[in-house]
């Protein structure tokens, strides 16, 4: 059995940043026309609680923002 693992070559790994950074805009997207209501609760809560509470609905949209920013910025770098 001489299989190697599935490793992603440089044009493939960016290319699924890039994917990943417009799921994050779309996220954002969605946060931004369908807010939350209020603080989250559950799984993810510790993490979406104090960006709820200092910024309000929209700021769940930011995250998102952010964080797609970031991944397109990341996968557009040389």
């Amino acid at each position: 059995m001489d299989k190697k693992p599935f490793l992603l070559n440089k044009t493939e790994a960016n290319r699924f940043i890039l994917i990943l950074g417009a799921g994050g805009w779309l996220l954002a997207l969605s946060e931004l026309l369908n807010p939350t209501i209020e603080a989250p609760t559950g799984r993810w809560s510790i993490l979406f609680k104090p960006i709820y509470n200092n910024f309000g609905s929209h700021g769940l949209a930011l995250f998102w923002f952010l964080l797609g920013l970031y991944f397109i910025y990341t996968g557009l770098k040389k």
